[in-house]
């Protein structure tokens, strides 16, 4: 756990798993993510009043080093429209057995 915006970050034992759950700072939903080859990517979201909220993640993996592509979130409104597209970094990963 900690702060997480930009760069690389030792994941200690990320290398033992192939799924996680990230937990994105300040929001109310997790992303799920698979490691597949060197990167680990995922989605999650939820709907909301007026469209559904989507976080997306990426990043490369060698060892137990992360280094960051991309983390951002947007709401694709329900008249299909979308919301802006938000910067956001990751407070806490959790490995999956």
């Amino acid at each position: 756990s900690g702060t997480w915006n930009s760069g690389s970050i030792n994941v200690p034992d990320s290398s033992e798993y192939r799924m996680f759950i990230l937990d994105p700072i300040a929001s109310a939903t997790a992303i799920v993510a698979c490691k597949l080859g060197s990167n680990v990517r995922g989605l999650g979201g939820w709907p909301n009043g007026n469209g559904h909220a989507i976080y997306g993640f990426s990043a490369t993996i060698a060892g137990d080093t992360w280094t960051m592509d991309k983390c951002q979130s947007m709401v694709h409104l329900d008249n299909n429209d979308h919301g802006s597209l938000n910067n956001n970094g990751i407070e806490a990963i959790y490995g999956i057995v």
